[in-house]
């Protein structure tokens, strides 16, 4: 019965000794079938990993009735693994028996070690995978089936201002209501629907910041489910570079230009001026003529401001910054205004959160700082405050020194808020339209930025923006 078993097989004693076993049997551990009986275990497996306590444990916890099963796996000399399971034979030529069962499992080993081989390999190869993804500094959506997020690195989780758990799985149209997130959702449907990547560029007023999508499909699949990958890039810096550029060439052909016309009338000007104080000496106390040679004398003040504002307009901006604290700047200019914020019955309230130093131009800055708080105070009414805040504020991936200068006047009118630092643009009377434009060649000329804006409960307010320095700052007083 045994010789015609295909499965190798052999019957053992409570001792470990073989009392039969069949050919496969034999086969499987080289020996001729004659001898095996009376052979044990211990002998039969001693080039195994497998001790002999272990093989007797094995077996006489089997023959004993202590345990239904038992199994244990070896790795004999030449390389094989050979699985041994032993179960209870009963009786046999008077003496209880174990069936020890033998499976050579030499080549499903390598299959199991060779699929935990390449699964490693590919672990290894998606944490790669993973790193080299998030290590990309542009935002980048893979979307699937809904437009639900199938995949996202981490510059994406920042724009979106998420983590992973929040975002995979979620639709398009669930990440904001912004005009980003808007502009996203038509264009990963276009690349869908045009089997072809699409562009567009986009801009959030309330923020300032400018990007440029770019969505295509995935793979070639035609079906309406196919993965679309969006990728985000900001352009904001590179806008704000350009249009300060433009602006920058733009102002100083009106500079030049501006500049010699306010030079060629200064001459006439003068003696137009000189006229009048002739004529002053001797006609002054002829009662109406005295009245009209003071409102000419006040015209001639007037054209002689504007020929001022001209020229320094048309200056060249040739800044000379150094390292100073703006609350300095703030006080020398809040010192410089305190006759006309006197006049005008107006407060300043100042607010200083900590700020570190900054690279300006101090004389320069400071003389667009009197001009935006006189300004401010014209327009605030009697027994009001002007309130001047300083703080750091991140923006635009920078962070920045920032001044915010707050009147509770009727602010600006909405329709002009585009125009405000555009040259020669007043609404206020003898107003040149030139001390706003000034300002933003000032701030614009050492890298910072100037808006203009109106408060939710009313009020104008005007933002400076420098970025900040870790230099040493420049003791008060200096110039």
């Amino acid at each position: 019965m045994l010789a015609g078993a295909g499965l190798a097989f052999a019957l053992v004693d409570a001792g470990g000794t073989v009392t039969a076993g069949n050919d496969t049997f034999a086969d499987t551990l080289a020996l001729p079938r004659a001898a095996l009986a009376g052979r044990t275990l211990a002998e039969l497996f001693s080039d195994s990993d497998l001790t002999p306590a272990e093989l007797d444990f094995e077996v006489g916890a089997v023959v004993a009735g202590r345990r239904r099963r038992a199994s244990r796996e070896a790795r004999v000399g030449d390389g094989r693994a050979l699985s041994l399971t032993f179960t209870p034979a009963g009786t046999w030529a008077g003496r209880r028996q174990a069936l020890l069962l033998v499976d050579d499992v030499t080549e499903r080993r390598r299959a199991d070690e060779e699929q935990e081989r390449l699964r490693d390999l590919l672990g290894t190869a998606a944490s790669e995978w993973r790193a080299t993804f998030d290590a990309i500094d542009a935002p980048i959506f893979i979307f699937g089936a809904g437009n639900r997020a199938e995949r996202l690195n981490r510059a994406a989780r920042a724009l979106a201002g998420r983590d992973f758990a929040e975002l995979i799985g979620r639709r398009l149209a669930d990440f904001g209501e912004g005009p980003l997130w808007q502009e996203a959702a038509v264009l990963v449907d276009r690349a869908r629907a045009e089997r072809r990547p699409v562009e567009a560029e986009v801009r959030d007023p309330a923020s300032g910041r400018t990007w440029t999508l770019a969505a295509s499909p995935g793979t070639p699949d035609l079906s309406e489910a196919r993965p679309v990958i969006l990728t985000v890039r900001e352009l904001t810096r590179l806008v704000r570079l350009q249009e300060s550029l433009r602006r920058s060439q733009t102002m100083a052909a009106m500079g030049a230009l501006v500049a010699g016309v306010a030079h060629e009338v200064r001459n006439p000007l003068f003696g137009i001026s000189s006229v009048v104080d002739a004529l002053e000496l001797r006609l002054a106390d002829r009662g109406e003529l005295g009245t009209h040679l003071a409102h000419l004398r006040h015209e001639l003040g007037r054209v002689e401001k504007l020929m001022a504002d001209l020229l320094d307009f048309g200056r060249p901006v040739t800044p000379e910054p150094e390292p100073v604290a703006l609350g300095d700047v703030v006080d020398d200019a809040i010192a410089a205004c305190v006759p006309r914020l006197e006049a005008a019955q107006v407060t300043i309230e100042c607010r200083r959160d900590a700020t570190q130093p900054v690279l300006l131009d101090r004389r320069r800055v400071c003389q667009a700082l009197i001009n935006l708080i006189e300004n401010a105070a014209h327009h605030a009414p009697p027994g009001t405050p002007l309130e001047v805040r300083l703080e750091s504020v991140a923006r635009a991936g920078r962070t920045w020194a920032k001044l915010t200068l707050r009147d509770h006047g009727p602010g600006f009118r909405d329709a002009d808020l585009p125009r405000l630092f555009e040259p020669f643009f007043s609404r206020r009377e003898g107003g040149t339209g030139l001390g706003r434009p000034i300002v933003r060649r000032i701030v614009e000329g050492l890298g910072g930025e100037v808006e203009a804006a109106n408060a939710p409960d009313g009020g104008a307010v005007v933002s400076l923006r420098f970025p900040l320095t870790a230099a040493p700052v420049s003791p008060a007083g200096g110039g």
